[in-house]
């Protein structure tokens, strides 16, 4: 026998150990359930208010008051499960492994299960239940006997080949991102920012590889460890984080030279709480942790590419009857996330082509279900159908899911082609986000709606494509004035603010508010129009005392009035020492505004490693030469002095540069021109 022979063989006893080990500990596993909280006081001033209070970040209770009575932003089920309740059960010996606030539970592992009848008197336990059987919110004088077990039945699966084709920024998924509409909103500087996204898989490789160099991750946490790595760790599956990472790449990738997500500049929190080795009960405790923590940590929007139905062989699987919407734990989870603002995007499985084919937590009553169709918009063979148990509808809208090019997790710069549900997900989550990047005061609810609503197939449903396909332009042009990001240019002593309006009418005015003093008093100015709905204002340089400075901007389309920032009392900043560069979006609107510039070949391969500027009817004899990446940073800058004011021609070398789409700009006097080439 060969030592790779040995290390397979050792291996497959190791996971077999493990498996085995996993059946045994299931028996000693128990659910607890608690009648109450330990303390009837839940006045503001009550200690355990204020503790309540705490467990809260000031996004998450500002995304609560948008939807809750002022009186009601938290609640006792909101409050944390009573420490004492929980001392006591960690003095049987027993290992607390989960633990969920909304249904009042701790989950434990008792070494001796003996120890359990000494649980089963004590005043404050509603039930015991063992994981390996449903779980049931029992009343007080209830009790309800588990079934027969099934077989396993894993919700996650992506098929994964690999695949070095890749053409330009959206890489060969540029029907992922097209059949919504999202270019839209990537043209006008819409990434996401400033919306936080929470995604539950099963664990995340992000800090090495090239597509999330720029990833916005403000927090992760591993439950099934209980620590703070989501990536693999020892004992981890491994193939572990490949799923979640997949997933991640759809909606936050930077890497232009292969996909550019659907809301790259958006806030990530990430949640590992599947585990590889088995499909397990506990996996749906741990998945109600994920869920309460993200809403805590003041996520907006929910993604979740699992499923769950079948587990292995001697724990209770769920029956089609228990898909009504509110049974599971992760049905419940989403439910209670749900009525505290936060909109849930889920999966409708990969079990297709037969209905009644979806998981759970697809059939949750308020998330927002995803199925997958193909390049020909046809639903794909293997996305679950619906109805629900109920009959509702499953999926309720759809994007593409099928043949998804996207970076491999290796970590050799290769990519995967990869199908599911799970990655039609993130696309419908990503572009929820846009939505409400561009629209602040937008309620979950609404943003399901307006989806829904702006769907190739509604007003008609049905239970492959649900309403179809969203359409995010139409949704945008529909429900208000769209005010896009700013772009702030300057050269010599002039500072140009370039804004982009649209709507479904015509623009009347556009005004920006500028406190050039930071005291709180604004000036206000009409902005001129441009062209193809674009608007700018020219001020002196030395209007600005300091570094930067407060504005806002507000666009009038006959009695409709916009405010960008939405908020009466908040502004935006500029900074005025960034007066060469555009500032965090494609200025493709500037495009065309002059033509004295072009750039040749427009189209460049990898290998080319030159490109050639010719630019003409120079206003001054020198030049600035910058060259911006997809997301407004600085590749390249040349400054040329004492040219030819009739022609300059000048080739750049662009050989450090990866694929991609690239943007530049070149300064001659108070003229700037614009003009983009593109690696492939």
């Amino acid at each position: 026998m060969n030592t790779f022979q040995i290390i397979r063989f050792t291996l497959f006893f190791l996971l077999i150990f493990m498996y085995y080990d996993a059946q045994s500990q299931s028996e000693q596993t128990y659910r607890i359930l608690f009648k109450d909280k330990g303390k009837n006081d839940f006045t503001e001033s009550s200690s355990l208010y204020v503790e309540t209070l705490n467990l809260f970040e000031p996004a998450a209770l500002e995304r609560r008051r948008k939807i809750l009575p002022a009186g009601e932003i938290i609640s006792i089920e909101d409050a944390p499960v009573n420490k004492d309740y929980l001392l006591e059960i960690e003095n049987l010996d027993a290992k607390i492994l989960a633990v969920s606030r909304w249904e009042n539970f701790c989950t434990a592992y008792f070494p001796d299960t003996s120890q359990i009848a000494l649980l089963s008197n004590k005043d404050y336990i509603l039930d015991i239940q063992k994981t390996s059987s449903k779980f049931i919110r029992l009343d007080i004088d209830e009790y309800i006997e588990s079934h027969n077990s099934k077989t396993v039945y894993s919700a996650i699966s992506l098929s994964d080949e690999t695949d070095d084709s890749s053409n330009s920024i959206y890489s060969d998924n540029h029907q992922v991102i097209d059949f919504l509409n999202i270019p839209y909103f990537h043209h006008l500087g819409f990434f996401g920012e400033g919306v936080r996204i929470g995604l539950i898989d099963s664990g995340f490789r992000y800090k090495d590889l090239e597509a999330f160099e720029n990833i916005n991750i403000f927090t992760e946490y591993d439950f099934i460890n209980k620590d703070s790595i989501s990536t693999n760790q020892q004992f981890d599956h491994p193939s572990q984080h490949d799923h979640g990472t997949h997933v991640l790449s759809i909606v936050a990738s930077t890497d232009t030279s292969k996909f550019i997500g659907v809301s790259p500049k958006a806030y990530f929190a990430l949640a590992k709480a599947e585990n590889l080795h088995y499909e397990r009960r506990i996996e749906l405790d741990w998945y109600i942790e994920a869920v309460e923590w993200l809403e805590s940590k003041g996520v907006d929007i929910i993604n979740t590419s699992l499923g769950y139905f079948r587990f292995d062989s001697n724990f209770v699987s769920y029956d089609y009857s228990d898909l009504s919407g509110n049974t599971s734990l992760a049905s419940r989870a989403l439910n209670h996330a749900s009525r505290r603002g936060v909109l849930a995007v889920t999966a409708a499985g990969n079990y297709g082509p037969n209905e009644r084919t979806i998981t759970c937590p697809a059939d949750s009553d308020s998330n927002l279900v995803v199925g997958s169709i193909n390049s020909n918009r046809e639903v794909s063979n293997f996305s679950s159908r619906g109805p629900d148990a109920l009959g509702r509808t499953r999926p309720h809208i759809v994007a593409k899911g099928e043949k998804i090019h996207l970076p491999s997790t290796s970590g050799d710069n290769s990519t995967v082609t990869t199908s599911g549900t799970s990655l039609a997900t993130p696309v419908i989550s990503g572009s929820a986000a846009l939505l409400l990047e561009a629209f602040p005061e937008l309620q979950a609810y609404d943003l399901k709606e307006m989806l829904i609503k702006s769907a190739s197939n509604h007003p008609n449903k049905n239970n492959d494509i649900g309403y179809g396909i969203p359409d995010l332009k139409k949704v945008a042009l529909e429900y208000d004035l769209l005010i896009s990001p700013h772009l702030v240019q300057g050269h010599d002593d002039i500072i140009r603010i370039i804004v982009k309006v649209a709507y479904k009418y015509p623009i009347d005015q556009v005004k920006i508010h500028i406190d050039f003093n930071n005291s709180g008093n604004f000036e206000e100015f009409d902005m001129q129009y441009m062209k193809d709905n674009t608007y700018f204002i020219d001020n002196f340089e030395s209007l600005f005392p300091y570094d930067s400075a407060r504005i806002y901007f507000t666009a009038q389309s006959g009695e409709r009035i916009r405010r960008k920032p939405f908020k009466q009392d908040s502004s935006l900043v500029v900074h005025i020492p960034d007066k060469i560069s555009s500032i965090g979006f494609i200025p493709d609107f500037i495009y065309g505004i002059q033509e004295n510039s072009k750039v040749f070949p427009s189209e460049v391969s990898g290998g080319s490693g030159v490109i050639t500027i010719v630019s003409q009817n120079l206003e001054h004899p020198n030049l600035t030469i910058i060259i911006s990446d997809l997301l407004g940073r600085t590749v390249i800058k040349n400054n040329f002095s004492n040219i030819n004011s009739d022609r300059f021609e000048r080739g750049i070398n662009i050989s450090s540069l990866s694929k991609g789409s690239y943007f530049i700009r070149i300064i001659s006097g108070n003229r700037s021109d614009f003009v983009k080439f593109l690696i492939y």
